[in-house]
């Protein structure tokens, strides 16, 4: 599996299938913007690891995909707090200047 080319990932097994459905869906993924986009790199990176360390589970988008959902709430409430604290900090520095 590591010498296969990039493009046999793309159309091997359930890539298309759940990256089209899964990760696309609203209920399981993350809410925010920028959550989104940590979700999907998380599932890209996730993928990744699991086709290229074990050859004979080349499956690995759809444990991927159950692996972020899992994190997605945390994944949105980081962001949140990121968000609040960045518009403190303006906030404050607006108030003193």
């Amino acid at each position: 599996m590591t010498s296969a080319s990039s493009y046999w990932h793309v159309v091997l097994g359930a890539f298309a299938f759940g990256v089209v459905f899964f990760a696309t869906d609203p209920v399981a993924a993350a809410s925010t913007s920028s959550g989104r986009w940590f979700f999907g790199l998380l599932v890209g990176m996730l993928t990744v690891i699991i086709r290229v360390s074990n050859p004979t589970y080349n499956e690995g988008i759809l444990f991927a995909l159950l692996l972020a959902s899992m994190l997605s709430p945390i994944i949105d409430f980081c962001c949140i707090e990121l968000n609040v604290r960045r518009r403190k900090l303006k906030l404050q520095g607006v108030n003193n200047g």
